[in-house]
């Protein structure tokens, strides 16, 4: 198995984005979700990447969530090399991101924004 990512918030917005970028580059994702089911449902069936639920916030929740994301992965806790925390990518100070990989997220966000505009425009 190659790189492994789990996206905290991945299954909406950016983190969705993040998610299916990730996954585009050949990575393994899980996608953290904090409590809409039937969105995190919606986005594994239509996507293919598995969500899982826990609290981030919970230190305990998060160790076990990375174990059950490790587990159903069939690799260790230790071998997973990515955690995208939602927030540092958001506002670009997670270390390591290449220029090209900031470009994107920029990229991203204008896409985000715009499309959160046209949403507002349909449901007036």
């Amino acid at each position: 198995m190659g790189r492994v990512a789990i996206v905290t918030g991945g299954s909406r917005g950016i983190g969705e984005a993040i998610s299916l970028t990730l996954r585009d580059m050949g990575m393994t994702v899980a996608a953290n979700y904090a409590g809409n089911e039937a969105r995190a449902k919606e986005f594994t069936d239509r996507t293919g990447i598995a969500a899982y639920k826990w609290d981030v916030a919970d230190y305990d929740a998060c160790q076990d969530g990375v174990a059950q994301v490790a587990a159903d992965l069939g690799v260790t806790s230790n071998s997973l090399r990515e955690w995208v925390r939602r927030a540092e990518v958001e506002d670009g100070s997670r270390e390591g991101l290449t220029q090209d990989e900031r470009g994107e997220l920029s990229r991203l966000r204008r896409e985000n924004r715009q499309l959160r505009r046209e949403r507002d425009i349909l449901a007036k």
